[in-house]
């Protein structure tokens, strides 16, 4: 039996206590040279039900008008910015949508990290989080899928680890080919990802994702799950042979 929203969600929030819990939060945010910055959406009108047949209906009203311009999305939500205030983002001031910035604490950090990965209808948002305006958090994904924002300084360069090998703006873009990241965003961006030939190799010829929890036996997609991590030991061990032989700026394609 499929599990629903809210067993799915009390399951992840389990999760995350156990990995975040005793002092791992306070180390996260104190960090002597990591900074944690997690976005997310503040969810307007339809969009903030849990009831499914209203949420659906929010987030159908939401995508059908995305495909005329991505700036529609700021009707149904808001970002929702949890920062480290010990050194500001370069998208702390992120342009085209109404913008909400939280400040990143031990008391927070569980819940702003759940919300992040709130997809609408699979698990429940994230309900009035610590220093954040009230209302329901969700999937920042959704306006930001694959971060299409200021992602560096002007003097330096973003490495950005993808399983893809180009960047789809947000959630409701992934079938419209003609929705390009601004050039500026991108344009000190170093993305590095799997080549096609390479994902062709894995089981189904997929990176595997959450599609598996439906289609496939919870033994299989553990089994699936482990022959890709196996398979991604020649990624590591290919960078790692790139890097020491300083073989980076000839393998660059531009993006």
């Amino acid at each position: 039996e499929n599990p629903d929203a809210e067993e799915i969600t009390e399951k992840s929030r389990e999760i995350l206590q156990s990995m975040l819990g005793g002092n791992r939060a306070r180390d996260i945010v104190n960090h002597p040279v990591l900074r944690l910055n997690i976005m997310t959406v503040r969810s307007r009108f339809l969009t903030a039900s849990e009831r499914r047949p209203l949420l659906a209906a929010g987030l159908m009203l939401a995508a059908t008008a995305n495909i005329a311009s991505r700036r529609t999305l700021g009707a149904f939500f808001e970002r929702g910015l949890f920062y480290d205030p010990r050194d500001l983002p370069p998208f702390y001031n992120a342009p085209g949508f109404p913008l909400h910035r939280i400040e990143l604490t031990e008391k927070n950090l569980v819940d702003a990290v759940l919300a992040s990965g709130a997809i609408p209808l699979v698990l429940k948002g994230v309900r009035n989080i610590d220093g954040a305006p009230v209302g329901i958090y969700r999937d920042g994904g959704i306006i930001d899928y694959h971060l299409d924002l200021p992602l560096s300084d002007p003097d330096r360069l973003t490495l950005f680890p993808h399983f893809f090998g180009h960047i789809t703006p947000g959630w409701f873009d992934k079938k419209l080919s003609w929705r390009k990241p601004a050039n500026e965003h991108i344009d000190r961006t170093i993305l590095i990802c799997p080549s096609p030939e390479f994902i062709a190799r894995l089981p189904n010829k997929k990176v595997p994702d959450r599609t598996d929890f439906v289609s496939m036996s919870p033994e299989l997609r553990r089994k699936v799950w482990r022959s890709v991590v196996a398979a991604c030991e020649e990624l590591a061990e290919e960078l790692n042979d790139v890097l020491e032989k300083d073989q980076l700026p000839a393998r660059l394609e531009p993006l």
